[in-house]
């Protein structure tokens, strides 16, 4: 490599890691208890970066298991799928949301109370966490 196009390499590096820049927003986050130790968490993640967005999961101190998943019906009969990521586009957005793509959280210890917050950690495919405290509501909407 010859002395220009190694300074041009080193000039070059900042704009590229701008352009794969990934920025996300989340907004409307809430929790809705579905058994004494299970969950569903819903929100909107708004990509306002240059990069493509893909969430992958979460994490929580308080929950065993947390899977990304989306409901369907087939025959009348309601289903839960497993999603393995959630792509977002540059400057799009995703719901999640009752009846359609959600977090689902098991073996919640101690069992959620209306009104309380709970912790919980995004996480995307690039290695960023996005952490968040999420409010419980019961089906009533509390």
């Amino acid at each position: 490599m010859n002395a220009w196009t190694h300074s041009a390499c080193i000039l070059l590096l900042p704009w590229l890691s701008l352009a794969a820049h990934a920025e996300v927003r989340v907004s409307n986050g809430y929790l809705t208890p579905l058994t004494a130790d299970s969950a569903a968490a819903y929100m909107q993640l708004d990509n306002q970066g240059y990069g493509v967005v893909r969430l992958l999961g979460a994490e929580s101190p308080r929950a065993g298991q947390i899977r990304l998943q989306t409901q369907v019906q087939r025959s009348g009969v309601i289903e839960m799928r497993p999603v393995k990521k959630l792509v977002v586009p540059p400057g799009g957005y995703a719901q999640l949301q009752p009846g359609d793509l959600h977090l689902w959280l098991t073996a919640i210890v101690p069992p959620l109370q209306a009104g309380e917050q709970l912790p919980l950690t995004l996480l995307f495919d690039d290695g960023q966490r996005v952490g968040l405290t999420l409010p419980v509501r019961t089906a009533e909407g509390q």
